[in-house]
């Protein structure tokens, strides 16, 4: 991924390429293209190509979904990862819209991996105390903030 990163950074490197090298990668291929066709994204027509991904997701939330992909993919197979990628993607778009109202203040680059990374602290808990967790997500309460039941049952 770092070859990538690399390759998605250089403003001289067409989409195409881009494109190409994640076809390398058909699990990310694939995450892209379900991503670019979720709700979160109401186009009427849907996204077949990785290019086609890359274009509608833009290039700074396609660098988030590849760091985020390898952070959640260690714990892909524990209880509620699937709701807290999806509760990240959602608060990037969030993040994404609040800067482009608020251009001077904030960047959308930078809004978009700060929300897809703003709850990265859960995946340790997710890697070491996996049951734990699924407790305690199964018994806290639906609303209120999450770093309140994290510190009470973590310290």
């Amino acid at each position: 991924s770092n070859k990538l990163f690399t390759i998605i950074d250089d403003p001289n490197v067409s989409i195409s390429v881009i494109a190409g090298l994640i076809g390398e990668d058909p699990g990310l291929a694939s995450r892209l293209i379900t991503v670019a066709n979720s709700p979160f994204y109401p186009f009427p027509e849907k996204v077949s190509s990785i290019r086609g991904a890359l274009v509608r997701l833009g290039l700074a939330t396609v660098r988030g979904i590849i760091l985020t992909t390898s952070l959640f993919d260690r714990v892909k197979s524990q209880q509620g990862v699937f709701e807290l990628w999806k509760h990240s993607l959602g608060v990037s778009r969030a993040a994404k819209a609040l800067a482009l109202v608020l251009e001077d203040v904030m960047n959308p680059d930078e809004a978009i991996l700060s929300g897809l990374l703003h709850d990265v602290g859960k995946i340790p808990f997710l890697i070491y105390k996996p049951q734990r967790m699924e407790n305690i997500w199964k018994s806290r309460p639906t609303s209120g903030n999450d770093s309140d039941w994290e510190l009470q049952e973590f310290g």
